[in-house]
């Protein structure tokens, strides 16, 4: 279940250098790049899982650029946590909206 709304987390992942312009798919994070915590309690991506034979479940991506330095964020922080760290500090901002269902 999403939360009441508010998604489920699959990747926090920030710190990402300027020079990354790119993830392939299976890549692993960039190195250098920090690991926050998703909904499972621990660090890395967490794929999404619909129920089998529903409609294509919708997944945002965002992506943020900072005016913070890659290593200025702990390792380890939540989304909400990420969020409330960046306030103030964002330059750029883009998403896209996935969709997927089994």
């Amino acid at each position: 279940m999403a939360r009441k709304g508010l998604g489920i987390v699959h990747w926090v992942l920030y710190g990402i250098a300027p020079s990354v312009t790119a993830l392939g798919a299976g890549d692993a994070a960039p190195p250098g790049s920090i690991g926050g915590t998703n909904r499972t309690g621990g660090p890395g991506y967490f794929g999404p899982c619909p129920p089998v034979g529903e409609v294509p479940h919708h997944y945002i991506a965002q992506v943020y650029a900072l005016d913070l330095a890659p290593d200025a964020l702990p390792a380890g922080l939540m989304r909400d946590a990420l969020l409330a760290a960046m306030k103030d500090h964002v330059i750029a901002a883009t998403s896209t909206v996935l969709r997927y269902g089994r």
